[in-house]
């Protein structure tokens, strides 16, 4: 591998998952509620924070038997709710407006890999749309970055890496393991303003979207 590789996390970074999910929850209540089943954006939101507290993640299938209890199966109402999650037509309109332009200009400049933490079937449906522009054997989809970025950054230990994250505690992680790679905290989204200075950690550079990361990259 001649090119750099650069690895960018879904999430914050290439899709806007916040006003995906703000406008999911409302689309799937007014869809669910033609068959008589009530229930309203602000439980979906529940559910999900409910999830993510309990698994760390979003979790498809517990959401929709979660939607469902105590509700009746009501014949059509699963698939809506499955059609509904995993639209990738409406996925790909949430992705920042950047994302497409940029993600062609960094491929002509590097190889492509994705970092994401998820679920495996719902972060692929996210990057149907843009799958094109990454190596397949780069896509590292995982429950728990933590527990697995050193298995995977040492795949590339001889090669230059670029990691670009909104999680600055994954960037500090990688950095200490691996000061080589260029570690690039993408400071946007619901995190982002919660997120603490880790104490004597100050990643490589810091960008407010996907445009900025551009020339960081080109003049290395």
């Amino acid at each position: 591998m001649k090119q750099p590789l650069i690895l960018i996390d879904i999430d914050n970074t290439l899709f806007d998952s916040g006003t995906f999910r703000q406008k999911l929850f409302t689309h799937l209540s007014k869809r669910i509620q033609k068959f008589g089943v009530k229930i309203t954006p602000e439980i979906c939101q529940e559910i999900y924070n409910s999830h993510i507290q309990k698994y760390g993640l979003f979790v498809p299938d517990e959401f929709i038997n979660a939607l469902l209890e105590n509700k009746g199966k009501k014949e059509g109402v699963l698939e809506i709710i499955e059609g509904a999650l995993f639209d990738t037509k409406f996925m790909k309109s949430h992705f920042y407006q950047e994302t497409f332009q940029v993600l062609e200009k960094l491929s002509a400049i590097g190889t492509l890999g994705i970092f994401s933490q998820g679920n495996t079937k719902f972060q692929n449906a996210k990057i149907k749309s843009i799958k094109h522009f990454f190596h397949k054997e780069h896509i590292h989809i995982v429950e728990n970055k933590k527990n697995i970025f050193e298995k995977i950054i040492s795949k590339y230990d001889a090669e230059k890496v670029y990691l670009i994250d909104d999680f600055l505690s994954i960037l500090f992680s990688v950095k200490k393991r691996f000061p080589n790679v260029t570690v690039i905290w993408m400071k946007r989204g619901r995190y982002a303003a919660k997120q603490e200075p880790i104490r004597g950690f100050i990643p490589d550079a810091t960008v407010t979207n996907l445009q900025d990361a551009l020339p960081l990259i080109k003049e290395k």
